[in-house]
């Protein structure tokens, strides 16, 4: 008897989810339905999906009755009941136009939607032209003749020889790199900038120290070769006065004679 019960439970549940709407909790806003087809082949298409609200329909039979009895604003619900969304784009990267009411087609397309292709016939006015003869440049025809105006970095009757930018070897202290209408300096060790022609800050300081340095030692050396020199004058000096011989005045021997006798 039980399963039975249980049974019954479960078929009075679907009868009054069916009877009520088949929606729980009240009041909720269901998921949205599948989105409409689009209303335009192409352009400023629109497509529309909306959703309903739970409400207890045998109660509230009408949607202003079931908003009033939910407690929701009827601008909340016209804010949210429907999702609009762009459709029917222009084909090939076409932009529309509103003021038109077609699709601006790019270059080689046309058609409402931009779905068809241009066929266009060739002038053959310079056929070499036609070749694309210029390799870095633009073909210009003169009097049924070609001539290629090259590109920066470019020379030559076709434009294919690449100038070479380090011809004139503006790197000052450095190796230069030749590149497309530019050149690239990879400098030595005290130097920087586009051509090598800046010391770098730490070069300056190391620079002035060995200057320093070696101003202190020359000063140093200058006056020790001064007082060896003063050394050696003083030493010859004393040399010169050991040599010379000491002059004495010899005094007259007083000679006494016997006086006469008398």
């Amino acid at each position: 008897m039980k399963p039975f019960m249980q049974l019954g439970c479960l078929i009075f549940i679907v009868f009054f989810e069916l009877c009520s709407g088949a929606c729980a909790p009240f009041c909720d806003f269901r998921d949205w339905a599948p989105w409409q087809s689009c209303n335009a082949t192409c352009g400023s298409g629109v497509q529309i999906r909306e959703r309903n609200i739970c409400c207890d329909n045998t109660r509230y039979p009408t949607l202003k009755q079931c908003l009033i009895s939910c407690n929701i604003p009827f601008s909340l619900w016209q804010a949210n009941e429907t999702e609009h969304k762009v459709c029917g784009k222009c084909q090939q990267g076409g932009t529309f136009n509103a003021d038109q009411h077609r699709c601006k087609c790019p270059l080689g397309y046309k058609g409402p939607c931009c779905e068809d292709v241009v066929i266009r016939k060739r002038k053959r006015t310079a056929a070499s032209c036609m070749e694309k003869p210029c390799r870095n440049g633009k073909c210009v025809p003169i009097h049924g003749r070609i001539s290629c105006l090259c590109f920066a970095g470019y020379e030559g009757l076709k434009c294919e020889i690449d100038t070479d930018d380090c011809l004139k070897q503006p790197c000052l202290f450095g190796k230069c790199t030749d590149k497309i209408n530019d050149f690239q300096c990879d400098c030595m060790v005290l130097f920087e900038g586009k051509i090598c022609n800046k010391i770098k800050p730490w070069a300056i300081a190391v620079i002035t120290l060995t200057a320093l340095v070696l101003l202190l030692v020359c000063c140093y050396f200058c006056y020790m070769m001064g007082k060896d020199k003063s050394d050696n004058e003083k030493e010859k000096e004393r040399g010169k006065r050991k040599l010379q011989p000491t002059s004495h005045k010899i005094r007259p021997m007083e000679i006494h004679q016997p006086h006469a006798l008398a």
